[in-house]
């Protein structure tokens, strides 16, 4: 199986979930709360060792339960976690989630007080025989100069990018990595309306790179020679959105490290998807 690098946060989520997203100053009770590991590269480690694969998670967090409890829940389902690194100082990043049982749709607040992920980190892993590495883009100065050392030692690895929000200097990194997922609210920050003039205006600075746009209920859009569309995977009932767009990241690289055909590979992904928001967090996904 292929070997695979993920790069990302973990955080603890705290979900409370309720009827309907309450107005502002209203008071509403949860009918059911429960604290699950969350954050982009936990939950995309999560499913892409849940689907089979050899996977090393890059990731830091606090010397406290939270980031105790990150640990034995991410070991136990066979995610690789020698490399993360332990805090001494701050706190495990958390997230409060009010997930709304009428939509299904979150709204997350997240608290965070640790440093970023640094080149030192990445360094420290034998990432010479890897097969593909995958990068969530954050806020750091570091995350170039770490795309640029993956790139220059392993050679024949995959790189992969997910750009959720708006990055200072982000533009830089496009052209090492091979794969850019985009999000819908990247988009829109950037002032596209639609994903195809956001692929066309990337495809300037990664002009051999697969590049994907989500699009929520829409799906997702791809450029190869032309944009194609690959439209959404509906569940009988919208359950939990939340995780959905690291499920899908997870289902496009175990695609693709498959060998299979970028537009099959975003259709699988868009399924996969799909079938995560019709459920309780990853309970039976796989």
């Amino acid at each position: 199986m292929p070997k695979i690098i993920i790069v990302g946060a973990s955080t603890l989520d705290i979900v409370s979930e309720v009827t309907q997203y309450p107005a502002e100053d209203q008071e509403v009770r949860a009918t059911r709360r429960e604290e699950r590991v969350g954050g982009n590269g936990a939950n995309t480690a999560r499913v892409l060792a849940g689907l089979g694969h050899e996977v090393t998670l890059l990731s830091l967090w606090s010397r406290d339960e939270a980031g105790r409890r990150i640990a034995r829940e991410l070991e136990g389902i066979g995610v690789d976690i020698r490399h993360c690194r332990e805090v001494a100082s701050g706190s495990t990043p958390t997230s409060h989630i009010v997930l709304s049982r009428a939509t299904g749709s979150r709204t997350i607040v997240h608290s965070r007080d640790l440093p970023e992920l640094e080149l030192d980190d990445l360094e420290r892993i034998d990432i010479s025989d890897v097969d593909w590495i995958h990068f969530e883009a954050r806020e750091s100065p570091e995350m170039l100069r770490m795309l640029t050392a993956a790139r220059g030692i392993a050679g024949a690895a995959k790189i992969s990018l997910e750009i959720e929000k708006e990055r200072t200097s982000i533009e830089t990194m496009w052209p090492i990595s091979g794969t850019i997922v985009f999000s819908r609210a990247f988009a829109h920050a950037r002032g596209f309306e639609n994903a195809d003039d956001l692929l066309y205006r990337v495809r300037r600075s990664a002009p051999e790179a697969n590049l994907v746009c989500t699009w929520g209920e829409q799906g997702a859009f791809g450029l190869e020679d032309e944009i194609f569309h690959v439209p959404a995977f509906v569940p009988p009932k919208v359950v939990d959105t939340l995780g959905a767009g690291d499920v899908f990241n997870a289902g496009l690289i175990d695609a693709l490290a498959r060998g299979a055909t970028f537009p099959d590979a975003l259709s699988r992904a868009c399924r996969l998807a799909g079938e995560k928001v019709g459920r309780q967090g990853f309970e039976g996904l796989l």
